[in-house]
């Protein structure tokens, strides 16, 4: 293992890391037990073992590197519901400490319902058929604040 290579062993699958990874929203979870206060930072961990969903640690993976992983692809994990997915993601994301991938995750589960928050105030899709000879149907958009 690298000198800047740490692991994250959830439900025996491994995931690595490097340091800048770990650390790219500073104080979540693995920032903290890595490189902070735990008593496992102070004895140099490079491992840690957790009991979480592997498909979507691996969004939470993908996050932590730099990518943009949603929308998540339908039925990602098979034995969830599209919404339970989203649902449980939201859960671990706040649960390490995540602000930034909980925050696209609200805004995920907000367009899945239909509703999509956008500074303070709800855009609502409303689909609209109209039968009038000349006119493009683009549908209605109504902002409310």
């Amino acid at each position: 293992m690298s000198r800047d290579e740490y692991t994250v062993i959830v439900s025996g699958e491994r995931f690595t890391f490097t340091r800048d990874q770990l650390q790219s929203e500073p104080g979540n979870y693995f920032d903290t037990y890595f490189f902070g206060e735990f008593s496992e930072a102070a004895n140099n961990a490079r491992e840690l073992r957790l009991q979480k969903e592997p498909l979507l640690f691996k969004i939470i993976q993908a996050h932590l590197r730099g990518y943009a992983p949603l929308p998540l692809p339908k039925s990602y994990v098979p034995y969830m519901t599209d919404a339970a997915a989203l649902q449980n993601l939201l859960v671990d994301a706040d649960f390490f400490g995540l602000q930034v991938l909980k925050e696209l995750v609200q805004e995920e589960i907000e367009r899945a319902n239909g509703r999509l928050l956008v500074n303070n105030s709800c855009e609502y899709r409303l689909a609209v058929s109209l039968n009038i000879k000349g006119v493009k149907n683009d549908g209605i958009r109504l902002t409310f604040s």
